[in-house]
């Protein structure tokens, strides 16, 4: 079985995201390791997972806990909390 790392940048506003999006990501690929720091992602591959994919993926479920923090408030008034 074949490892390999790769790094993915994140932009600045989205940081704050990134550990949430992490304890998920690390539940959906249990195969991979990922960790934060320095404004990246770092995934290690352990096996045949593809990078585009992956690298897909962490921008994905990082703009998707931005989307979910940033409507959280709306979502708790809608239903009456």
């Amino acid at each position: 079985m074949t490892t390999t790392s790769l790094k993915i940048d994140i932009p600045e506003e989205f940081g704050k995201f990134v550990p949430a999006a992490i304890v998920r990501l690390t539940y959906l690929y249990p195969d991979c390791e990922f960790s934060d720091g320095d404004g990246a992602v770092v995934v290690t591959v352990n096996g045949d997972e593809q990078s585009d994919e992956l690298k897909r993926e962490v921008m994905h479920q990082i703009y998707r806990e931005r989307i979910y923090s940033e409507t959280l408030s709306v979502r708790r008034w809608l239903s009456g909390d």
